[in-house]
C-alpha cells in the first residue's frame, strides 16, 4: 500500500476505536484492563458498569 491509503486506513481505524470508546464509556466506568489494573492494585473489587439513575 502506498502512503495515502495507509493514512486513509490509519484514520479509519482512529475514528472507529474513538467511536467505539465513546459507545463503551457510556456504559461502563472504566476499559477492561484499567478495571482490572484497580481492582488488583486496590485489592477490592471495582465497580464496572455505571449504575442507571431513575429520574421521575
Amino acid at each position: 500500500m502506498g502512503p495515502w491509503p495507509c493514512l486513509c486506513a490509519a484514520v479509519a481505524v482512529f475514528l472507529l476505536q474513538a467511536w467505539a470508546c465513546c459507545l463503551w464509556l457510556s456504559h461502563f466506568l472504566y476499559g477492561p484492563l484499567e478495571w482490572l489494573w484497580r481492582t488488583a492494585t486496590m485489592c477490592r473489587m471495582q465497580p464496572f458498569r455505571k449504575r442507571i439513575s431513575q429520574k421521575n
